[in-house]
């Protein structure tokens, strides 16, 4: 909406990054006047620079919490037009916020102070200038059986949980459980079987033999496009004492997942 857009027109042309930051001040101080005026917040920027080539340049990103403060702001509007300049002197400038409304929230005594929002969102700026914004952000899982199968969303600063209600009684604790610590990249190794079961694992100059084992558990997915995958798995005991997930890959062979503590 208009409301939330501040543009201007330049008399002169703006060839270097000083002189557009000053611009980008004035516009952004308005816009965060007229956010908390309207008790809402920033989550999302975009910064529209007309060119004198007649091109236009423009840029959008998200916040990591929202804000209406005009130094952060400035400094993530900043790191991100020098990450891409334009291609030529600018003639115009527009930024555009995206508000929500933005929830009160109350620190615990006794317990450390959550992250700074406005440090936290100019760190992982800056992290997602040296690493790419597709390889920053908050792990998820994706809806496939396919080991170690994740995405990244954009990361948010989570709030604390609210306290259990008044005589709730706690979870009882659970016993001791097995972990399966997962190598990654997994570890090829050769494998000699016995109808179909492992006997043998050669890992590196080490020849181990398996005690016992149990398995195999047949997973695969995605069948029905080019990134099909299906492996075997084997929850094997080698003879040095060590519990491990040996797997057959359908295109990698066997494999060396994990191990257990």
């Amino acid at each position: 909406p208009p409301f939330w857009v501040e543009a201007q027109g330049l008399e002169w042309e703006l060839g270097d990054l000083e002189a557009l930051t000053a611009v980008l001040r004035l516009l952004l101080a308005r816009l965060a006047a007229r956010l908390r005026a309207a008790h809402v917040e920033a989550d999302q920027l975009t910064v529209e620079l007309a060119l004198v080539s007649g091109d236009r340049y423009a840029t959008t990103f998200g916040l990591a919490y929202p804000t209406s403060d005009v130094e952060t702001l400035l400094r993530l509007a900043r790191r991100a037009v020098e990450a891409a300049p334009p291609a030529a002197p600018v003639t115009g400038v527009a930024v555009t916020v995206r508000p929500v409304r933005a929830r009160a929230g109350q620190g615990e005594l006794g317990r450390p102070a959550l992250p700074a929002h406005r440090d936290l969102a100019t760190v992982l700026a800056r992290l997602q200038e040296l690493v790419g914004p597709d390889r920053c952000g908050a792990p998820v899982l994706v809806d496939s059986h396919r080991p170690d199968a994740v995405a990244l969303e954009s990361f948010l600063l989570a709030e604390r949980a609210e306290p259990g209600a008044p005589g709730a009684s706690p979870a009882p604790p659970e016993g001791p459980r097995l972990v399966l610590r997962r190598f990654r990249p997994p570890r090829p190794v050769e494998v000699t079987t016995l109808d179909e079961r492992p006997v043998e694992v050669r890992e590196g100059d080490a020849v181990l033999r398996v005690v016992t084992g149990a398995g195999p558990w047949r997973v695969s997915g995605e069948w029905w496009d080019a990134h099909a995958w299906g492996r075997d798995e084997w929850d094997v005991l080698l003879s040095d004492g060590r519990l491990c997930r040996l797997a057959r890959d359908s295109a990698r062979g066997w494999l060396l997942d994990g191990v257990y503590d």
